[in-house]
């Protein structure tokens, strides 16, 4: 996701990998962010938007774009 909350779908090895070992979760109800990104951690889904309120929601059901 960019700044202005555009995504871009990533297949394949270029799109990242799983956490390193004793990477921090994010509880339940709890928030983080940096700059315009900021995600919020449900029950339902990790739920991350810009400052527009632009941004996706990830859950095992999928991603789904949120258009703010």
């Amino acid at each position: 996701m960019s700044a202005d909350g555009s995504l871009r779908t990533c297949y394949g090895m270029q799109c990242g990998s799983n956490a390193g070992l004793y990477t921090p979760t994010l509880a339940y109800g709890d928030s983080t962010g940096v700059g315009p990104f900021k995600c919020t951690s449900t029950v339902a889904a990790m739920v991350c938007t810009v400052s527009s309120g632009k941004g996706f929601s990830i859950s095992r059901a999928g991603i789904t774009p949120i258009n703010g």
